[in-house]
């Protein structure tokens, strides 16, 4: 009796160091583009043709970060389900709200061109790209502090133009300013929008790169001239 007992309490005793270590279940993130209300990106490019590769990550299993209990335990395990699809057509969007015309293609392999009837091929790869959200300790609260980065570089590679190559950072941690970290409750409450937020700011940095125009047909504004009269 007294082993099973003693077998019994070393069995709690492991599940509950289990549980501290953080066994934690996955959680899938989906990914979408969100797109700034306050840009006006539509106007950036003329309607070229763009063949949108998978992206480029070096991740086995798509991981990005955890949702964490108060007391420090992993509540979860966050990760996106096929990365490299999942990031293109989030790029494509993107470029799409750009004005320009995006073609999803897949992978492609180093020395690639553009396919057949496209002008251009747009590659992008992963350097960092992390989530976590932290419950805080107040009883009752349901208080949280979510933050995200994404750091990427897009290359373009088009006919008779020279390769460009943009580094892009995007985050999201916009806890106001002097917010009380036991009562602050985002308005952005899921890892999925924390991430797709900043990917789609570090997408946009790079659009925003003046050095872009040399790789992609640009709109240039018109400038104004005052009237005669």
């Amino acid at each position: 009796m007294k082993t099973v007992l003693k077998g019994l309490l070393l069995t709690a005793a492991g599940c509950a160091a289990i549980a501290v270590a953080g066994c934690a279940k996955w959680q899938e993130i989906s990914l979408r583009y969100v797109p700034d209300s306050a840009a006006q990106a539509a106007t950036k490019f003329f309607p070229a043709k763009v063949a949108v590769a998978a992206a480029r990550w070096d991740s086995r299993d798509g991981a990005v970060g955890h949702v964490f209990e108060a007391n420090g335990s992993r509540l979860a395990k966050l990760r996106i389900g096929q990365p490299g699809q999942q990031i293109a057509q989030v790029v494509a969007q993107a470029f799409q709200a750009a004005g320009l015309q995006p073609v999803a293609v897949g992978a492609v392999a180093p020395g690639d061109k553009p396919p057949p009837g496209i002008d251009f091929l747009a590659i992008t790869e992963i350097d960092e790209l992390t989530c976590e959200k932290s419950f805080q300790s107040t009883p009752g609260s349901g208080a949280f502090r979510l933050k995200a980065r994404v750091r990427l570089k897009i290359t373009v590679l088009g006919p008779r133009r020279a390769p460009f190559t943009g580094e892009g950072l995007g985050g999201f941690d916009e806890e106001p300013p002097g917010a009380d970290p036991a009562t602050s409750k985002p308005e952005i409450a899921e890892p999925a929008d924390a991430v797709s937020i900043a990917l789609s700011r570090a997408i946009r940095s790079v659009l925003d790169q003046p050095a872009i125009a040399h790789a992609l047909p640009h709109r240039t504004a018109v400038p104004f001239e005052r009237s005669r009269h």
